[in-house]
């Protein structure tokens, strides 16, 4: 059989070792590539890029390391990306012109530095995971252009600062985990507003709003500096109300 006109390749839970080989650009049909749970190890290869027919990446636990190459942006039919549990330390700005991505599951990496704003253009964007990291600084307002958000989670970061307004219009948002930061103000205005016929009932929000600077009373659940949780439905789980 021709492997060039494979479009299925799963390689998951192997023992698969080595770095990914540059001659997976070769099989450009595929659709989906999953080469998740090996001891797969370096950076991935530019020749990713070449898979142009690829919808679903997934290379979850492995030992992948340094940066995401670029060429993942050639990659337009492409609705999920999976790389968690690796050792991936930065992401390309180009990677946030993939306008089809549906889900982007990033956590468990060493990725340092600020959410670039160009998160913005990632519009198809259903579930975005950039949990267990080590990224800083504000959550930019260009988050707000997410409108199909349904899955937010950025807990265990360094993000620091006031939650942007804008992100009030994030209506389809069902799960929301930002604790284990350094936010800090209110975030009723945010998260908490009336939503319209269409929008999606609140599941499951999440923040560090036990006894600190975080006002969010629509959490529910609420976490200390010590990363002590509990469900606000509890009787015994007070929540800070900015008094």
């Amino acid at each position: 059989m021709d492997g060039r006109k494979l479009k299925i390749l799963k390689l998951n839970n192997n023992e698969i070792i080595g770095p990914v080989p540059a001659g997976i650009g070769g099989f450009y049909n595929l659709v989906e590539l999953d080469l998740s749970n090996n001891k797969l190890t370096g950076s991935l290869p530019s020749a990713l890029g070449d898979l142009i027919s690829l919808q679903s990446l997934k290379l979850n636990s492995n030992k992948i390391q340094y940066g995401l190459p670029p060429d993942l942006a050639y990659l337009n039919d492409l609705r999920v990306l999976e790389i968690t549990n690796n050792g991936i330390e930065s992401i390309p700005k180009e990677m946030f012109y993939l306008n089809n991505l549906e889900l982007l599951n990033l956590s468990f990496n060493h990725i340092v530095g600020s959410l670039p704003t160009e998160i913005g253009r990632l519009t198809s964007l259903v579930k975005l995971d950039f949990s267990h990291n080590q990224m800083s600084d504000e959550i930019p307002l260009d988050v707000s252009f997410l409108t199909a958000l349904e899955y937010l989670y950025l807990n265990d970061n360094l993000f620091d600062g006031n939650i942007p307004s804008e992100l009030s219009s994030l209506f389809l948002l069902r799960e929301l985990d930002i604790s284990n930061n350094k936010f800090f103000g209110s975030m009723n205005e945010q998260f908490c507003g009336k939503r319209p016929d269409w929008g999606n009932p609140i599941e499951r929000y999440k923040a560090d709003c036990l006894g600190g600077d975080i006002q969010f009373l629509c959490a529910t659940e609420c976490c200390d500096l010590e990363n002590h949780c509990c469900f606000t439905s509890d009787e015994d789980c007070v929540m800070h109300d900015g008094n």
